[in-house]
């Protein structure tokens, strides 16, 4: 049983990050799961695109000295996603003015008065330099704010 003890483990690991996550939202874990586990697949599945990616590109054909692009079908055949440059999370998370705020559990609003916030601390105008989403979840609604 000590496969079991360590899939527990990590199950308690994940169980308290969440709680972490959603702490002081008062959201039960179906109200906020979809959003965090968008994240957790996007981190996945880059995870999984870094982990044959070498391999592919060590076994792309060569016609006239040049290699052959990476297309879906070489990830696909390696049970990988392909991820355009814009869409990996290396990309996503080292963004600097991507001017755009979503947060998936909003709640409030509280992240995005933090982020209007850290833009006039540099003296500039938050309405003029960002753009806010919110998605919120409860049991009879989904509705998006802007």
């Amino acid at each position: 049983m000590p496969q079991l003890e360590h899939i527990e483990a990590i199950e308690k690991r994940l169980w308290t990050a969440a709680d972490t996550l959603r702490a002081n939202s008062n959201y039960a874990s179906n109200e906020y799961f979809l959003p965090v586990m968008g994240l957790v697949f996007l981190r996945h599945a880059y995870s999984r695109y870094l982990g044959v990616k070498d391999a592919i590109e060590a076994n792309l054909p060569k016609r006239g000295g040049k290699t052959r692009a990476l297309t879906k079908e070489d990830f696909s055949q390696q049970s990988a996603i392909f991820l355009q440059l814009k869409a990996q999370f290396d990309t996503l998370v080292t963004l600097t003015e991507s001017g755009t705020v979503l947060d998936p559990a909003c709640g409030s609003g509280g992240m995005f008065v933090q982020s209007a916030r850290v833009v006039e601390q540099h003296h500039e105008n938050p309405a003029e330099k960002l753009t806010f989403y919110g998605l919120e979840k409860n049991a009879t609604t989904i509705r998006w704010r802007r």
